[in-house]
């Protein structure tokens, strides 16, 4: 059964499951190598890995064309790549504000007050200042 025929869209049952594990097969270890090479964990590598070809079977199955299938996948799978790496960050980012936010209440330690934070403002302002008068006095 030509590729072609396949990806182009629905046929019947039983010849569409052994195309879709035909085409799966032949495309996995490829990807799963590509996708590794990103994601060190064998188990979240078979998720993506997973989630791509359940991608590819939802395009599959309304009807959509797909030009050269090998690198649509690879592309579908850069992109399930980055959107577990930005949900990670974005995770990690929230539990590190939480924990702010915890130890915060936990202690009674003020934040700085705003003379301290002028002091220093102005102090790198000075400093700066100081910096480009001797640059220019230099130029004249």
């Amino acid at each position: 059964m030509e590729i072609a025929s396949v990806v182009s869209g629905p046929i019947r049952t039983v010849e569409r499951e052994q195309a879709l594990t035909a085409l799966i097969e032949s495309h996995r270890t490829r990807l799963l190598s590509i996708i590794r090479k990103r994601i060190r964990d064998q188990v979240e590598a078979e998720d993506v890995l997973q989630d791509v070809f359940a991608e590819f079977v939802e395009v599959y199955d309304l009807g959509q064309a797909i030009e050269v299938l090998g690198a649509w996948l690879v592309r579908v799978a850069q992109n399930k790549i980055l959107d577990r790496f930005r949900r990670r960050t974005t995770q990690s980012n929230y539990e590190a504000s939480v924990r702010a936010a915890t130890n915060a209440e936990q202690t009674s330690v003020s934040p700085p007050t705003t003379s301290g934070c002028m002091r220093g403002c102005e102090r790198k302002l000075s400093m700066l200042w100081k910096s480009s008068h001797r640059k220019s006095v230099m130029f004249l």
